[in-house]
């Protein structure tokens, strides 16, 4: 920045003078799936968490957001928490480890890296009711979800989209202001007041869920499990669901070129 450089950082929010952040806000991701699980408890019973880095800022925003809506919801207890390190391996030990030590778990509340790991671990173990699981927008998770329902249809989780294709979004800010072009100051916003928050794309559902989220505005996510198993199923197992803006949406960003 000393020499001029435009700095953009895209999925994680940095607080520098100049930086401008393109990223999803990752408290509100994390919301949508805690309020799920919240829900499809019917608002009571045991669960656990598993996080990622603990001290990330991305890990950080996002169990800010589960503790929020886990706040609002006094009959369901946390009676496990452990960190996954974002990896599917770590996450499906400390999967296994709490279905060996807590035999009763009604919900899992985990994050997309671990998602995976922690379903495997829950059909090793086949215990006698499979606790609700939040799940991940990734090829892998999607075929075994498919997989499950096709021999248990009562199976319930959930995929919220973190899009890769925020990486694009950033690049195409940044050309935006390499061409002299001024943010809005109205469209910044996050942790730091430096972010552009673009929108999570869409929720991976094989139900019709209607939820209010933090600004009090009812939204009701369709049922698109099928049309999206149909898009991944041939997929290798790491490939993510993903999503970007439009040139003409990242323009909306910005105050009208002169």
């Amino acid at each position: 920045m000393a020499q001029g450089i435009v700095v953009v950082s895209i999925d994680q929010e940095i607080d520098g003078e100049g930086i401008v952040n393109v990223v999803i806000d990752q408290t509100e991701w994390a919301r949508i799936s805690a309020r799920w699980l919240a829900e499809t408890l019917g608002g009571q019973g045991d669960i656990v968490l598993i996080e990622g880095f603990v001290g990330h800022p991305a890990n950080t925003a996002r169990m800010n957001g589960v503790e929020e809506v886990l706040a609002e919801y006094p009959d369901i207890n946390v009676v496990g928490r452990e960190t996954g390190s974002w990896d599917q391996a770590t996450g499906q030990q400390v999967m296994s480890d709490f279905l060996a030590s807590l035999p009763n778990i009604d919900g899992v509340w985990t994050q997309d890296g671990m998602a995976n790991g922690a379903l495997t671990a829950i059909e090793t173990a086949d215990p006698e009711t499979w606790p609700v699981l939040s799940g991940e927008a990734r090829a892998s998770y999607i075929q075994e979800w498919y997989n499950i329902l096709q021999e248990d249809p009562d199976f319930k989780t959930i995929g919220v989209l973190n899009p890769p294709g925020v990486a694009s979004d950033g690049l195409r800010v940044a050309v935006n202001l390499l061409l002299g072009r001024e943010i809005d100051p109205e469209q910044l916003g996050g942790a730091y007041g430096n972010s552009l928050i673009v929108p999570i794309p869409y929720v991976v559902l094989d139900q019709e869920w209607t939820y209010t989220n933090s600004e009090d505005e009812e939204i009701t996510l369709p049922d698109n499990f099928e049309e999206i198993y149909e898009q991944v199923k041939d997929e290798p197992a790491g490939y993510t669901l993903d999503g970007e803006l439009t040139a003409e949406e990242v323009d909306a960003y910005f105050l009208p070129a002169e």
